[in-house]
C-alpha cells in the first residue's frame, strides 16, 4: 500500500485462502507529493469455512448495493470505513 498512491483494495488469493487490505490514504500537509497512510486494515489468511465473525461481518457489510456510488473514491471509502467501524478486519 506504502507504494502505491492512490486509493486500493488489495485482495491476495492463494489456493483456497484469501487475504484482504485496506487503508486510507491523504496527501501529505507538509509535502504534497506525498501521502499519508492512516491506520491500515489487513487481514490473516482466511477460507470461507474458518473466517472469523469480522471477517464474515466485514464480508457482508460490503455488499455493492449497499455502497456509495457517487464516485470512486466514495466507494472506495466506504468500504474502508465499514473496516475500520467493524474493528479492523
Amino acid at each position: 500500500q506504502r507504494g502505491i498512491p492512490y486509493p486500493v483494495i488489495l485482495i491476495a488469493t492463494y489456493e483456497n485462502r484469501t487475504l484482504l487490505n485496506v487503508v486510507h490514504k491523504r496527501t501529505n500537509l507538509v509535502d504534497d507529493t506525498k501521502n499519508t497512510i492512516e491506520e491500515m486494515i489487513i487481514t490473516d489468511w482466511f477460507t470461507e469455512e474458518d473466517m472469523s465473525e469480522m471477517q464474515g461481518k466485514f464480508l457482508a457489510s460490503i455488499d455493492v448495493k449497499g455502497l456509495s456510488y457517487s464516485n470512486f473514491y466514495r466507494f472506495y471509502a466506504d468500504i474502508v470505513d465499514r473496516g475500520y467501524k467493524i474493528g479492523g478486519i
